[in-house]
């Protein structure tokens, strides 16, 4: 038995990697305010989802102290838990820097089970206490490490970090819900437009304000463009302002859809737009929106902020984040018009996205915890 724990169940793209593996249990904590089960986003999880509760064999719930904060919760009764289930390894899926990491792998090492961290940040913070003594805790009593960007590794090992790692975002992409739907510009009314597609919030650091500030030159260049962007935040109003300021009509503000819509209008778009900025506090950690995207088939133009470049690599238009107007411009341009290389663009998209597809992710996580327990064992049979 291995044990992810965490709370992966607020998160569907998370929790969906293991939901169908006979080896993994799920240690999650009590439902309140801050830790709630969402619901998946496909129908076949959902029953899944409902025949595993139903048996109560795929969760335990611990409940917890601190039960109003993400970072210093904590699991009460956890080494009763972990005497009674005897794991062959446990996966804590959040930050090193969480008191329930440093709580898990405090645990695992007095009673010799082998402990594998996850980590997304990609940026090297300074934490305050008493988060940096949690992390400095995990970071150095951890052999093993999930991350889920080159530069997430880098930062733990600045860090002190020097255990073994496996790279790969703890998230799912699945090949049988990200198809293409046929006819969709019909059914929307846009068939012999050219879809500039943008899904995402609206915030300054996903750089949807590059592309609406270049609108009134996009649309000289390729009149039957359409500008479709979904998504909410603080920069709904400055969108909606400076389309009319450029005196632009063919475009679609859409507020936030529900997931199971995604591939709906994602099948609208001939261009897919995703153009992040690095700001102090936060920089993109994977870009699930980009992948998605290719995995359905469109050409998508981003930028080089953050983990952006190591994900997409040559099978994107990849964009200098601080100096892209006159780039993008032309980048639409071409793949609006130049039929080749927009097919060059798709087959090199849809490639690359079967790199982070469900299936072959899981396969390389329990490859690596596989080879932990195996390792673990054998120093354990030597003494």
């Amino acid at each position: 038995m291995i044990i992810v724990a965490g709370f992966p169940m607020l998160y569907s793209r998370q929790y969906a990697l293991f939901l169908e593996e006979e080896k993994i249990i799920y240690l999650i904590p009590e439902e309140n305010q801050k830790f709630k089960f969402i619901e998946p986003f496909l129908k076949k999880d959902k029953q899944k989802l409902t025949e595993l509760q139903k048996e109560n064999k795929k969760f335990r719930i611990l409940k917890i102290g601190k039960k109003n904060s993400i970072t210093l919760h904590y699991y009460k009764g956890l080494k009763k838990f972990l005497n009674e289930t005897k794991p062959k390894l446990v996966f804590s899926s959040i930050e090193p820097s969480y008191l329930s990491t440093a709580q898990l792998c405090y645990y695992c090492k007095k009673m010799k089970i082998p402990f594998v961290f996850y980590t997304w940040e990609n940026i090297n913070k300074k934490y305050v206490f008493p988060i940096n003594i949690m992390e400095k805790y995990v970071l150095k009593n951890s052999k093993y490490a999930v991350c889920a960007n080159q530069k997430a590794l880098d930062v733990i090992k600045i860090k002190g970090f020097k255990g073994d790692s496996l790279v790969l975002p703890h998230t799912v992409i699945d090949k049988n819900f990200f198809k293409k739907i046929p006819l969709q510009k019909n059914k929307f009314g846009l068939k012999n437009k050219k879809v500039i597609l943008y899904l995402g919030r609206l915030v300054k650091e996903k750089g949807i304000m590059t592309l609406v500030k270049n609108a009134k030159t996009i649309n000289q260049k390729i009149p039957q463009v359409y500008f479709y962007i979904v998504g909410k935040g603080p920069e709904k109003e400055n969108i909606e302002s400076e389309f009319k300021k450029q005196k632009i009509k063919n475009y679609k503000i859409l507020d936030w859809i529900e997931y199971a819509k995604v591939p709906e209008v994602m099948s609208l778009a001939d261009v897919f737009i995703y153009l992040s900025k690095d700001i102090k506090e936060w920089q993109e950690q994977f870009g699930a929106a980009n992948i998605e995207a290719q995995m359905i088939g469109i050409p998508v133009i981003t930028t080089n902020a953050g983990s952006i470049p190591e994900v997409v690599k040559d099978t994107a238009v990849v964009l200098d984040q601080n100096n892209n107007d006159q780039s993008l411009v032309e980048a639409i341009e071409k793949i609006l018009t130049n039929k080749t290389y927009s097919t060059q663009l798709i087959k090199k998209g849809t490639l690359n996205s079967k790199r982070y597809e469900k299936q072959n992710v899981k396969k390389q996580y329990m490859a690596f915890f596989e080879k932990i327990i195996i390792i673990e064992n054998k120093k354990i049979n030597k003494k």
